[in-house]
This record gives C-alpha cells, sequence and structure tokens, in this order.
C-alpha cells in the first residue's frame, strides 16, 4: 500500500486531463461567438437590405406598407427564425430593427441555453428632382398585348415615382410615341385668311409655315408653305414633322440646335405625303401606297404641273390655290401594306398619337399613354431626338430645366423592332418617312437601296443621337422588348449610359419588373449606419 502511495507516475495524465477542461471550454466559446458574429452579420445584411426598399419607396407610403415591406424583406432574406420586426420612420429617415435568438451549444455550461441578437438599419432616401421622357415604341409590331403591357408597366412605374417626391413640381414626365414619325401636336400649325394663306403671327415660329426650307423632294419646291397645300386640298396638318437638314458646318438633324424663326434652316417642315403614281404591277396591284389624287402626272413632268393636280398655280412668285382646278381626291384605305388600312392623303404615315411635353399633371401623361395605339415603322432615331427635345430647356420645347437646375434628367426608350427604312421596288425606292423619300438621298448619299444598308444607316444615326443627347446631361435608360435582332441589342446596349442601364425584355411579361427596376435605380437612397 505504501508504494502505491508514492507512485507518481499517472500524475501528468491526470493533471493533462484537468488542463484540457478549461481549453475545451475557450475553444467552444471561441466557436459559440464565432457563430453568433455570423448570424449577426447574416441579421445585418437583411435589415440593410429591408431598410432601403422601404427608403426608397419614399416618405409617402403609410406606416403599414412600409413596415409590410420591412418584415417581408427581412424574413425573405434571413434564413433564421424572426421574433419581431419594427419600423421607425422620421422624416427621410428609416430604422428596421429585428431580433432573434440562437440556441448555444455550450449554453449549460455559461448558464444561457439561447443568445438573443438584436440589429438595426438605419436608410436615408434623398429628395431628387426628376424630368422624365418616356419614349415608347408604337409602330403596328406593338399591337396586342405588348402594348398593353407596356402601359400597364409604365402607369405602374408613373405611380411609383409619384410617392417619392415631396412636391408636385418635382417630378415632371413626357411621353413620345414613335414610329416612323414623331407627331408634335397639330395645335402648334398656323391660321389662315380667307384666300388660304397662313396668317402672318398665327403657328409655332419654330415651324416652317411659310416655305422657307430647301428640302429635296419631287413634288415641293422652295418657297411653296406644306401648310397651305394642306389648306388648298382642303386638310388639316396631323401634328408630324421632318427630320431637320445639316447645312455645311452646322448640325441640325441630330442635334437640339435651339429652333428659332431668325435661322430658317433650324426650322421643323411639316411632313406632307405626296401624291403618289398610280402605276400598278401586272396584277393590278399598286406600286406606291399612298396614290391619292386620279391624275396621269408623271415625276419628270414639270413642277406648276404636278402641282396644278393638287389645286394650286403660281401667280406673281406665290402659289396660290386655283378654284377652277379641279383635284380628283381618292381617300379610301390603303391596301399597300397588309397590316395597316389608313387612309390615303397628305398625312398618310402620321398616325401616330401626339406626344405629352413634360407636366407634372400626372393624370394627363397616364390618360396618353393609354391613348397609345400601334402603327407604322420604326425609326428609333425621331423619338431620341424628340425626348431629348422634351427634356431640353430649348424651343421647340422649353418645358424643361436648365442643365444647371439640378434636375436629374432621364430618358427611357423602349423598342419591339429594328430600325426601318421602307425600302420599296419603286422609283421612290421607300415609303415616305422623316428623310423624305431613299430616292431623295437624305438618309445618307452614299448608302445602297438595300434593307440591310438604309437600317445600318438608321442605326448610326440612332447612335449619334444617343450620344450627343448623353453629352448634354440626359440619362438613357433602354429597352428591348422581344426582339432578337443582335444588331439592335448592340445599339441599345451602346445608346443606353451604362451596361446597367440596358434592358432586355425576351417577353412582354417582364416589362412591370424592368420599370420598377428602373424606378429603383432612379431613386437615391443610402445606408446611414
Amino acid at each position: 500500500m505504501k508504494k502505491f502511495l508514492q507512485d507518481r507516475s499517472g500524475n501528468f495524465a491526470i493533471m493533462s486531463a484537468l488542463s484540457a477542461v478549461p481549453l475545451i471550454l475557450g475553444v467552444g466559446i471561441g466557436l459559440e461567438y464565432s457563430g453568433l458574429t455570423t448570424e449577426k452579420a447574416k441579421l445585418q445584411n437583411a435589415l440593410d437590405s429591408a431598410s432601403l426598399a422601404v427608403a426608397r419607396e419614399g416618405i409617402k407610403i403609410s406606416n403599414d406598407m412600409a413596415y409590410k415591406i420591412a418584415d417581408e424583406y427581412v424574413r425573405s432574406n434571413y434564413r433564421g427564425e424572426i421574433e419581431s420586426v419594427t419600423v421607425n420612420r422620421t422624416g427621410y429617415s428609416v430604422a428596421v430593427s429585428a431580433t432573434t435568438e440562437k440556441k448555444l451549444a455550450f449554453g449549460s455550461i455559461i448558464g444561457n441555453e439561447t443568445w438573443k441578437i438584436v440589429g438595426q438599419s438605419v436608410a436615408e432616401y434623398s429628395p431628387a428632382q426628376y424630368e422624365l421622357s418616356l419614349v415608347l415604341d408604337t409602330t403596328g409590331s406593338m399591337e396586342g398585348a405588348k402594348l398593353a403591357a407596356m402601359k400597364a408597366a409604365v402607369n405602374t412605374m408613373i405611380d411609383a415615382l409619384s410617392i417619392q417626391v415631396t412636391t408636385k413640381s418635382a417630378l415632371k414626365v413626357g411621353v413620345v410615341p414613335y414610329a416612323t414619325f414623331v407627331n408634335v401636336g397639330p395645335q402648334y400649325g398656323p391660321q389662315f385668311d380667307e384666300k388660304g394663306k397662313v396668317i402672318d403671327g398665327t403657328g409655332a415660329d419654330w415651324l416652317d409655315t411659310k416655305g422657307l426650307l430647301k428640302y429635296p423632294q419631287m413634288d415641293l419646291p422652295a418657297g411653296l408653305s406644306r401648310f397651305e397645300l394642306y389648306e388648298a386640298l382642303g386638310f388639316k396638318w396631323p401634328g408630324c414633322v421632318e427630320t431637320r437638314m445639316d447645312t455645311p458646318g452646322i448640325d441640325y438633324a441630330l442635334t437640339d440646335r435651339e429652333a428659332k424663326s431668325s435661322e430658317a434652316m433650324s426650322l421643323f417642315e411639316p411632313t406632307f405625303a405626296i401624291d403618289e403614281p398610280d402605276d400598278t404591277w401586272y396584277n393590278g396591284f399598286p406600286k406606291y401606297p399612298n396614290n391619292y389624287i386620279k391624275s396621269s402626272v408623271k415625276f419628270t413632268d414639270p413642277v406648276s404641273t404636278k402641282l396644278a393636280r393638287y389645286g394650286v398655280i403660281k401667280v406673281a412668285g406665290q402659289w396660290v390655290k386655283d378654284p377652277t382646278l379641279v383635284v380628283n381626291l381618292d381617300t379610301s384605305p390603303s391596301i399597300f401594306y397588309s397590316n395597316e388600312s389608313d387612309p390615303k392623303g397628305p398625312g398618310y404615315g402620321c398616325e401616330t398619337e401626339p406626344l405629352q411635353p413634360l407636366t407634372s399633371d400626372l393624370n394627363k401623361v397616364k390618360s396618353k399613354v393609354n391613348a397609345l395605339k400601334a402603327n407604322g415603322s420604326t425609326n428609333i432615331t425621331e423619338g431620341v431626338m424628340w425626348g431629348w427635345r422634351t427634356l431640353s430647356d430649348r424651343e421647340p420645347f422649353s418645358e424643361g430645366s436648365a442643365s444647371n437646375h439640378g434636375s436629374r434628367k432621364i430618358m427611357v426608350v423602349l423598342t419591339d423592332g429594328t430600325n426601318s427604312y421602307g425600302v420599296l421596288n419603286n422609283d421612290l425606292k421607300s415609303g415616305y418617312t422623316s428623310t423624305g423619300y431613299l430616292v431623295d438621298n437624305r438618309l445618307d448619299p452614299n448608302v445602297s437601296g438595300t434593307v440591310d444598308a438604309t437600317t445600318k444607316a438608321m442605326n448610326a444615326q440612332t447612335l449619334t443621337a444617343c450620344t450627343n443627347a448623353k453629352n448634354d446631361g440626359i440619362e438613357i435608360f433602354t429597352i428591348r422588348l422581344e426582339e432578337p435582332n443582335v444588331a439592335t441589342g448592340t445599339l441599345l446596349q451602346s445608346c443606353a449610359s451604362g451596361s446597367d442601364h440596358f434592358f432586355d425584355s425576351p417577353n412582354h411579361d417582364q416589362l412591370e419588373a424592368i420599370f420598377k427596376e428602373i424606378k429603383d435605380k432612379l431613386v437615391t437612397v443610402r445606408l446611414a449606419s
């Protein structure tokens, strides 16, 4: 027994075992702490997303809605059990808090089975002033579900943006429907005297009411007012305008150079679709879509002969209506295009809804969107240019603020098609467009008459228009809707203000989510804690 009691050979093992207890406990507590820290970070990420989401909705949403948004974001972004979510809003600040409990593996040792984790995130919304131009494709291919989905998505975004602003004047929205042309509005046209002449001082001073412009056109010579020609035929100008022409040293076509009555080439020319020949193919089908005067006049006839069929003659250097001339009008629906049946006449091709300049009356904006109809071909350039013009403070539309005013100027461009010039196999080489006919050489004097060549030339103009607008401080978002063309996708990506400003929508059902994402990008929020 004495020998056993004096034996020290097992002491080291016993002491090692005893000393390992606090070491294991320390390691366990360290792991526990690391786990709690990880859970705290996960909860914080969920709270940050929730506070930003609520702040993004502005100060006008109800507290109940704010709580609903925060609760949904926290619970969908944090996988653990959430005991409670609270939301406190003060002015432009939103605080979202949440509590959860984490079960501890070593809880029985330290006297706590669980550990409460509390987190809070504070986000702030920065009020801004918005000027938004919605450039919307209303070509024939938009007919049906695509047009309906676009209208719904746009109106939803307008409603969502309206609750972001503190005052009505802080949000101005314009709508620019586009197809072959953009319709600026027939209300800007002039009035006429009893002889059919334009009355001085009437009509917008940024329109060419007197026939000052010298655009190449087979039937319409310089000095002839297109407005007076409409009047002579008994028609009203529907409101569309052509693309301006550049002059040596001055760019007009793809710039927002201000239109002034003192600078003739800066003015906008009203569209006037000429009476096209009555020629037909061997099967009797017309070679031209818009032959609305029964006449045997040829393109090679003298100008006086060509204009006589419109009922006008030249007297003392001026073109005037001659009541003795008989004009045999045929304004029946054109049968040329299978997807259109628009009445023939000088306003042919201008079936687009007039644009809506910037306004804070959002009901007026939504009414314009709801009135949109599908018709015509795709001319993205005109849409971009008039979107830009509605945002600037320069004539013809000066509702936009000055560039140094601080308003955020945004353009959203949507298209479901590829730029199309409407190339035809006849003497005019195309249908009537915003740059006349292809035979007029206004698109590009060097372009061949193929579909691919004209589309390439139009794409180049669209890109230049986008670049010029961006250089003028316009932020551009682009949306490609159900259009697989690679060149169009590349064009829209280049037009956008960045890769995150381009959206590809293979299906119209995605439009609402896309417009919501654009709205979210427009709202400036930041984490304050």
